[in-house]
């Protein structure tokens, strides 16, 4: 995946120690009953810090490799930040207008 393994270990660290460092910086989640049946909610569990890594190059459309060459886990961590607090805005964000709608 990346340049060398111990590239890769060492990203996959200090990524994770930011994630853990900073994880009040992010939104509260829970998971909905619909994400639990789904399986979207285990994914985390199943696959650790990989999902995040997966999740966030197929939503830039780029390699996972590419964080591991070219980013630093402090830029990664930013950028995992932002994506969640967008997709809690989204969600708030349909939750007004369903209601709104409903109304």
């Amino acid at each position: 995946m990346c340049r060398s393994n111990s590239d890769r270990h060492f990203f996959f660290i200090q990524a994770s120690e930011f994630t853990n460092t900073y994880k009040d910086t992010l939104p509260d989640y829970h998971a909905t009953p619909e994400e639990v049946d789904s399986g979207l909610a285990g994914l985390s569990e199943d696959f650790g810090f990989s999902a995040t890594l997966f999740d966030t190059s197929e939503a830039m459309s780029i390699a996972p490799e590419t964080f591991c060459n070219e980013w630093n886990a402090q830029e990664f961590y930013h950028l995992i930040r932002y994506r969640a607090w967008k997709t809690h805005a989204e969600k708030e964000y349909q939750r007004l207008i369903t209601a709104k709608v409903n109304h």
